[in-house]
């Protein structure tokens, strides 16, 4: 299950996704409530549980990910460039990914095993 998705279905069960940490050092009382909702004659699927329980991980977003918002956020500033110049102004930013990729074989690794709505760039630093 995808963290988004998570926090949907506990909104949709009444419930702010938080993660188990959280409410592990928080209220108790919370922390059942939530586990009494999910379990016994209340329990419907797996899923639900997770996302009520919080314990869906959190995942960064990718570099292409956040490129790809970039380009979407940056998208009035460009209103008047041909398809050409546009492609010339993208090419340098969508090779700058790519080098990255292969300069660091670990974040390779990582980039196809993570994604998120997040655009946390500072997080992928090695």
């Amino acid at each position: 299950m995808h963290y988004e998705a998570a926090c949907k279905l506990a909104q949709a069960r009444g419930y702010p996704y938080r993660p188990l940490r959280d409410m592990v050092a928080g209220n108790p009382e919370e922390l059942a409530e939530r586990i009494i909702s999910v379990t016994g004659e209340n329990f419907t699927t797996l899923a639900a549980a997770r996302a009520v329980l919080g314990t869906v991980p959190e995942v960064m977003a990718t570099l292409t990910d956040a490129l790809d918002e970039y380009f979407v956020m940056t998208r009035d500033r460009h209103l008047k460039k041909t398809p050409q110049h546009l492609k010339r102004w993208r090419m340098p930013r969508e090779r700058a990914v790519r080098n990255f990729w292969r300069s660091w074989p670990s974040v390779t690794n990582r980039e196809n095993q993570s994604r998120c709505p997040s655009t946390n760039l500072l997080a992928m630093t090695p």
